[in-house]
């Protein structure tokens, strides 16, 4: 027993390990199933975009990177960077071999037609054409051009051409082709076997082509020129054989062709140089094929350097083999397009980064850019666009700086999904560089690291499925919507979304009938449908596909979208409209047609309106389906609803324009008939509508109207109310509303303003003035306007003039121009001047006008003052003479003035001195005197020489006579005997009058004197300067020392006036163009090197008065020092040097006036007041100072009469502009106003008739209509027409005495009505009507009709024997109850009277028929007996069941049935025919009604039916109503649901790492581990038992 426990525990703790074991590979089988995005790591794969720097490269301090930064979906930017350090680098140290074909066909052309061979229009021993030789037949006979004009049509030419007169012959035409000779073989004498192809050019010349050879040799000198300074360059040129050359110049082209002996003597060429530190690069050029077809050879298969080959005119692909490292074959078809080709190779071989793309990316084109900063290089793009090559532009070597550039690659990522990575963007890209060290030069190549791009795809493919009734789904493949396309996107550069597709509701098929009907969907196997609160699928998704969207941001999987859908049997819904108009705008578009489940339950859709609100709609009806009063109904048919849509009742408001000119008859404006007011016409389902004529209505062709009264031939019940139409009833068709819109205006008329102006002269004689500028205005106005003499603005001429009187007040008047005369007075005033002998000059007498100022100037003779100035004999000496200026002035002058100028002569002094040396001079006897006498007085009489006292010697001063013009002074010396004197004098070398009086001094004879000191260089007097000569003997230069002598000596000093400069000073307007004005200068002049000052008022005054022709005068102002021309000094004041002009400038301020017009219109006479403000001086940038609202009040009149006119110089202006100097600125605006009274207005009318087209004696009469009406309005005449009214039926208006029928108010007009009237005639024939034996004569109004209820009934005759059979009429055509246009007679028929009874027939047939589980077991018919009738039409009702045979059936025909008896006999009535049916099914279903003990249905063909069993119902019956039935409801849905587009919210999506596989491989060992377990532990549990 206690073994057994112990054995069963033993196995309990195995069997624990087992099950720990199981739980635990569970566990990890649970984890591997745990998202691990959190063992994924940002940023890993972007590393590969910047590889790690490569530095140091070839120990040279060069660091070179490349990285690249992502810019779209598949497209990077990638950035190529090299940092050079401080060993300079330059391009690669070059040896280079050029290998130059000069076979002998290199002396050919390149031209396109070479090939053709020769082409020439002369007669030639052999010619070539298309490549083919062609000799002469014989000595007379030429293959080739017969003459040099023609050419024969087939291009070959056969023998005896040359018998042929060329140009007559047919088969010839002019040749247009060009001449030319190819492979032109050398002679004896030449060096080569071919000569250079030729043309013949447009003179006939012969001129050489460029040969090939030629072209090689500038193509190749061309790139050795573009190599890198310090290229090893060698030339080698063969033909059959080889031969280094030393310079290109000198190979000619001659012999066959091999290439390799030049290629191989080129590569010993390269070899020669051992060194591996130089690019070797050999260029073959060759233009045909190797003569042995031999394009290899050892050396060329071990040569390590690059070789190019180039084609050139010919395209030989064997060269393309011959390449070799950075090598490339090259065609080139002409010398241009070698030029291209050797460019390229330039490129390739020079250049220092040589990067080409990645296998799986391409260029994008255009983006290479050199970087800022980067050393100055060229980016150049092989031909294929597959590699980018960097050139420096500067040859020399370069250091410690930057090669950079970037561009952009691409590639078109995969459409499946998945995770692509390590995507190289180049291929080994590298610089290729020289160092020159100790002149050594080496080349090295550095790689650059290569940056990986990477990308990820995530996919959704849309799915269409139905679901069978085991709930199996299978492809959709008969609907004819498709699934949409598949999609794929990058999804690992930014926020990506794929479309999640809303489902469509029902899919078609080819049977409209059959439908896939939605039921739900599925992404990825998941269930995605919103479901709604019963727990029924709907069409719009659950997050995060709300919005149609899945976020596959950083995804790599494939998704799949199914729609599962049920097929089923459906009917459509469809709505129609049954008319339609152009203009109509429903507020919603119908569905198309839509289809539903069968016997589901829909709703009608609601009633469309019209957006423009025009139209009215009828609802939606149809008779497919009973649909309930909430719009519910049962779909077991395909249904049509029907709508329709009428017009809504309008109306429109049409005008007429008139105007009203001086209250005169209206004039109507528009001649094409009445305008259509604004918004009509206007369409409403209201009974009455009440219009308001709009703003813009009442203007017309921009003419403002005022008034709107009713126009004729309105409804009833329409008035007008100010601009307010109302009582207009809306009808259909459109009721038209008329009204009349007026506009009152006056005439033209125009009056004359004549200003008479009259100078009154000093002597108050007075004359009128006839000048420019004192004309007669002629200005225009209105009829019937008062002007009053006061309003109109006096033109005073600035002041100058006064207005002494005014004519009387005037109203204008059209027909006459009438006047206003103003009369002004203009005073003027003299100012005489006199002067005397003493006075140089004066100004002259002259007139001034009153309030002027005047200026009086004068100047005196030499030697004169001024004793007196009187201005009528008042002394203004003391203003007249300032500083010795003499000028005198008279402001605002209001009298004449008399200016006298008295002189006197000046007085100077004499002085007589006797001068003795200091203290010998007699006490008495020799006394000095001063004599004073008038300038120009002879002094000679007034000295007294006293004669020398003993022991003394006289001597003078040398002036003892002579004639006074300013002091002087004589000397009389006396020095004792043994002195002698030294006297310096002072004169005016021009008369040497003394200007100073004499110095002088004595000492011993033989003594020494210096006087220097006495020497002066200037000299002022009489405010005159005088300056010391030039000159040795008188001048500057004189002597002024020397020794006493006997008699003394006297030294003259002469002295002229200094030389003077002119100040002028000019007036000027600012602005020429717009005014001038004319003041005479100022002038002065100045002694040079003397102070001058001009900048006062006196010079530069702030105003100048100008006097203008008329005798009118203008202000002009001081422009300011800025506006000062100086010329000859910088500015107003300083020293004199030479002459100055100033010109200074004046400008006139602006002016403006306001002129208001104030128009009043009483009873259509107009009248006018102006209130005008005169001109004003304004200020320059300031506004027209005006206020409109100081114009508003006045003369009674309020804003209201504004009419909106203001305008500025006749501009419309709605606000003031800026003043500008010389601006002149007329501001005008105007107000108006109507002051109406009522007036009496009359309205006769008229009548006529006319019977038959004849006028008859009409005694109608109407008395007359009176009515007041405001004058200027209208009255509608139509308002009091009387035709149509009681007592006047039949009348029309024929005209109204007024236009258009309205009646201008005040005057009388007339209605005039006609009465068209046509007979009628009845003639009896014999019989009788209303006691009347003969004819019936009616009048009848033309175009109307009998009034039968009334007095004109249509006689109804009888006649004994004969029944009365209708009228025969005259017109044929004219019936009684029709309408009469023209005299009409109707004469009666009788025909003779015979009874007749018409009969129809018919019989009815039942048929009776039971068919028992789907065979028919019992038929049975009966027949009614004829019927007979007298309608032509019967209509017979069946009951809905009938028992006939013991069994009850049912009515399969239709209920009611008419038929038309016409024609019918006896014999062969219409039969009618009613169907009963009974369907029995024993097996279940169907009916059977009859008793329980009633054998099945199988009757004895001969069973006698009885006559009871025959439904007897009373023929026709009413029709019997089967009630419908309710249809189940199925749970399908109702109609179709529009999903809503919405942004779908942006799931993070976790990131993978790339340990998944680890965890796949760890799942499926658990996996099989559980396995394992599960059978081995079967197997022991088996094993035990």
């Amino acid at each position: 027993m206690g073994n057994k426990r112990l054995k069963k525990r033993a196995y309990s703790l195995k069997g624990l390990g087992r099950r720990g074991l199981s739980m635990l590979m569970a566990m990890v089988m649970t984890l591997s199933l745990v998202q691990i995005s959190a063992f994924a790591t940002d940023g890993e794969e972007s590393d590969t975009l910047k590889p790690q720097a490569v530095t140091d490269n070839n120990g040279h301090n060069i660091t070179l990177s490349k990285t690249a930064e992502r810019v779209g979906d598949t497209e990077w930017k990638v950035t190529v960077k090299a940092d050079i350090g401080e060993t300079p680098i330059k391009q690669q140290p070059l040896d280079v071999v050029f290998v130059l074909d000069k076979s002998g066909s290199m002396m050919w052309c390149t031209d396109p037609d070479h090939d053709k061979g020769s082409h020439v229009h002369e007669r030639n021993d052999e010619v070539q054409y298309d490549g083919t030789w062609y000799n002469r037949v014989d000595s007379t006979h030429w293959w080739g051009h017969p003459d040099d004009e023609y050419t024969w049509k087939d291009g070959i030419f056969g023998s005896y051409r040359d018998e042929f007169i060329y140009s007559a012959c047919p088969d010839y035409v002019a040749c247009t082709q060009k001449e030319a000779r190819h492979k032109v073989q050398g002679g004896w004498g030449d060096a080569t076997d071919w000569l250079p192809c030729q043309y013949k050019d447009e003179n006939g010349n012969w001129v050489n082509y460029e040969t090939r050879l030629e072209s090689a040799k500038a193509a190749m000198t061309a790139l050795e020129k573009s190599l890198p300074a310090g290229a090893n360059v060698q030339y080698v040129s063969f033909s059959s054989n080889a031969k280094q050359e030393t310079s290109l110049n000198d190979v000619v082209a001659n012999g066959g062709t091999n290439i390799m002996k030049g290629v191989n003597l080129g590569i010993d060429l390269l070899n020669k140089n051992h060194s591996t530190v130089t690019k070797k690069v050999l260029v073959l050029l060759s233009d045909g094929k190797d003569d042995n077809g031999n394009y290899s050879s050892k050396k060329l298969k071990n040569f390590n350097g690059d070789v190019y080959t180039v084609g050139f005119a010919v395209d030989n692909q064997n060269l393309k083999g011959m390449i070799k490292g950075d090598g490339k074959y090259l065609y080139a078809e002409n010398a241009e397009a070698l030029d291209s080709a050797f460019t390229e190779l330039s490129t390739r071989i020079a250049a220092m980064i040589v990067d080409p793309m990645g296998d799986e990316v391409t260029y994008v084109a255009d983006s290479a850019q050199v970087s800022e900063g980067s050393v100055a290089g060229s980016i150049s793009v092989d031909t294929d666009g597959r590699t980018l090559r960097w050139t420096p532009t500067n040859k020399d070597s370069f250091n410690n700086t930057t090669i950079q550039y970037t561009y952009n690659v691409k590639l078109n990522p995969s459409e499946e999904n998945g995770n692509y990575t390590n995507i190289d963007l180049n291929n080994t890209t590298y610089l290729q560089y020289g160092v020159e060290q100790n002149g050594v030069k080496n080349a090295y190549t550095a790689n650059f690291p290569i940056p990986a791009g990477y990308y990820k795809v995530s996919t959704l493919e849309e799915q269409f499925k139905v679901l069978d009734e085991n709930g199996s789904a299978s492809e959709i493949t008969d609907s004819v919507q498709k699934p949409h396309a598949f999609q794929s996107k990058v999804t690992d550069n930014g926020t990506t979304t794929l479309d999640v597709y809303a489902p469509t509701q029902a899919l078609d098929t080819n049977d409209e009938h059959v439908k896939y009907v939605y039921q739900y969907s599925k992404l990825d196997d998941d269930d995605i449908n919103v479901k709604d609160a019963e727990g029924n699928i709907t069409l719009d998704y659950i997050e995060p596909y709300a919005g149609n969207t899945i976020d596959v941001t950083n995804d790599d999987q494939p998704h799949t979208l199914v729609h599962y859908y049920a097929k089923e049997y459906v009917n459509s819904v469809e709505y129609v409209y049954d008319n339609e108009f152009e203009d109509l705008h429903p507020n919603m578009d119908l569905p198309e047609k839509q289809w539903f489940k069968r016997d589901s339950e829909q709703t009608r859709m609601e009633n469309p309106e019209d957006e423009n609100e025009k139209y009215n709609f009828s609802g939606w009806s149809t008779s497919d389906v009973e649909v309930d009063n909430n719009g519910k109904f049962t779909l077991n048919t395909d249904v049509t609803f029907h709508g329709s849509w009428e017009i809504k009742p309008s109306y429109q408001v049409q005008a007429n324009y008139f105007t009203v000119v001086d209250g005169e008859q209206p004039e109507q404006d528009n001649t094409n008939g009445p305008i259509l007011l604004d918004g009509c016409p206007i369409y409403t389902n209201e009974n009455e509508e009440t219009h308001t004529v709009a703003d813009k209505d009442m203007s017309y062709f921009g003419k403002p109207y005022t008034e709107v009264q009713l126009g004729q031939g309105n409804p009833a019940g329409v008035k007008v109310d100010g601009r307010n139409v109302t009582g207009i009833v809306p009808t259909t068709p459109t009721t038209t509303i008329t009204v009349n819109i007026y506009r009152y205006v006056a005439s033209p008329a125009y009056y004359t303003v004549t200003h008479k102006y009259f100078n009154v002269a000093p002597d108050s004689i007075e004359t009128e003035v006839a000048g420019d500028g004192y004309t007669t205005d002629r200005i225009k106005d209105t009829h019937g306007q008062t002007v009053k003499a006061d309003s109109i603005t006096p033109d005073t001429k600035n002041g100058k003039y006064e207005v002494v009187d005014r004519s009387g007040d005037i109203v204008l008047d059209k027909e006459q121009e009438k006047n206003i005369t103003l009369t002004y007075r203009h005073y003027q005033y003299a100012v005489t001047t006199q002067g005397d002998a003493g006075v140089a000059s004066l100004t002259e007498t002259k007139v001034y006008d009153k309030g002027d100022n005047a200026q009086v100037s004068f100047t005196l003779n030499e030697g004169y003052q001024v004793k007196s100035v009187t201005d009528n004999g008042t002394d203004v000496t003391a203003s007249a003479d300032v500083n010795g200026v003499y000028s005198y002035s008279i402001k605002n002058i209001q009298a004449n003035h008399a200016v006298v100028v008295t002189t006197e002569k000046i007085k100077y002094t004499l002085t007589v001195q006797y001068v003795f040396p200091e203290g010998e001079k007699p006490a008495t006897g020799f006394e000095n005197y001063n004599k004073p006498l008038d300038y120009g007085t002879e002094y000679g009489p007034y000295v007294d020489a006293k004669a020398a006292p003993a022991g003394y010697t006289r001597t003078d001063s040398g002036n003892t006579t002579g004639v006074i013009t300013g002091n002087t002074t004589v000397l009389f010396l006396y020095v004792p005997n043994g002195n002698a004197t030294v006297n310096v004098y002072y004169q005016r070398e021009s008369d040497l009058m003394h200007l100073l009086s004499p110095k002088s001094q004595s000492g011993r004879i033989g003594t020494s004197f210096d006087v220097n000191s006495w020497k002066i260089d200037s000299i002022t007097d009489g405010g005159k300067i005088y300056d010391l000569v030039d000159g040795a003997e008188h001048g500057k230069g004189a002597v002024m020392t020397g020794e006493y002598k006997l008699g003394g000596t006297n030294i003259y000093l002469y002295y002229t006036e200094r030389a003077k400069a002119n100040i002028t000073i000019k007036y000027q307007s600012e602005d020429v163009n717009k005014a001038t004005f004319t003041k005479a200068d100022y002038t002065a002049q100045g002694y040079l090197n003397t102070q001058y000052n001009i900048s006062g008022t006196t010079y530069l005054p702030e105003t100048i008065t100008e006097t203008l022709a008329d005798g009118s005068t203008r202000t002009w102002y001081y422009s300011g020092k800025d506006q000062l021309v100086i010329t000859g000094a910088e500015k107003l004041n300083g020293t004199l040097t030479g002459d100055i002009t100033v010109v200074a400038k004046y400008y006139l301020k602006p002016t403006y006036s306001v002129t208001a017009t104030y128009t009043t219109v009483s009873n259509g006479v107009s009248s006018n007041q102006t209130d005008a403000v005169a001109k004003q001086t304004g200020e320059a940038g300031q506004n027209v100072p005006f206020d409109l609202s100081t114009y508003v009040v006045k003369y009674g009149f309020t804003s209201s009469n504004y009419q909106n006119d203001l305008s500025v110089n006749g501009k419309p202006a709605s606000e003031m502009p800026a003043m500008e100097k010389f601006g002149d600125y007329a501001v005008t605006l105007s107000y108006k106003k109507s002051v109406n009274s009522g007036v009496s207005t009359t309205i006769q009318h008229e009548f006529k008739t006319f019977v038959d087209g004849v006028e008859t004696l009409d005694t109608t009469t109407a008395p007359d209509d009176a009515v007041t009406e405001t004058w200027g309005k209208t009255v509608d005449m139509s308002k009091f027409s009387k035709a149509g009214q009681a007592g006047y039926e039949g009348y029309t208006v024929e005209k109204y005495s007024a236009e258009n029928g309205q009646l201008r108010a005040g005057d009388k007009g007339t209605i005039t009505y006609v009465r068209n009237l046509v007979s009628v005639v009845f003639d009896l024939r014999g019989g009788t009507w209303n006691n009347s034996l003969n004819n019936v004569n009616y009048n009848v109004v033309k175009g109307g009709s009998l009034d039968k209820d009334g007095q004109q009934p249509i006689p109804a005759p009888t006649k004994d024997g004969f029944k009365f059979a209708g009228w025969s009429a005259q017109p044929d055509n004219a019936v009684p109850t029709g309408t009469f246009d023209q005299r009409t007679v109707f004469t009666a028929k009788w025909e003779q009277e015979i009874v007749v009874t018409k009969s129809y027939f018919y019989t009815v047939t039942y048929n009776y028929t039971v068919t028992t589980n789907g065979t028919v077991t019992y038929q049975d018919s009966e027949t009614t007996q004829v019927q007979d009738t007298t309608k032509a039409s019967q209509t017979i009702n069946a009951s809905a069941t009938a028992s006939h045979g013991g069994y009850t059936f049912d009515l399969a025909s239709p209920a009611e049935q008419t038929a038309d008896l016409t024609g019918t006999t006896r014999e062969a009535p219409h039969q009618f025919v009613v169907n009963y049916v009974l369907t029995v099914n024993n097996g279940g279903g169907g009916r059977d009604d009859r008793d329980d003990d009633r054998p099945a249905p199988n009757p004895d063909p001969d069973t006698e039916i009885k006559d009871d069993d025959v439904p007897k119902s009373d023929l026709p019956e009413q029709p019997v109503e089967i009630p419908d039935e309710e249809t189940p409801k199925a749970d399908l849905p109702q109609a179709p649901v529009d999903i809503p587009d919405e942004d779908t919210p942006k799931a993070d999506v976790p990131k993978t790492g790339d340990t998944m596989g680890l965890w796949v491989m760890a799942a499926a060992a658990s996996g099989a581990g559980l396995i394992w377990l599960n059978l081995t532990g079967k197997k022991r549990k088996d094993d035990n038992g």
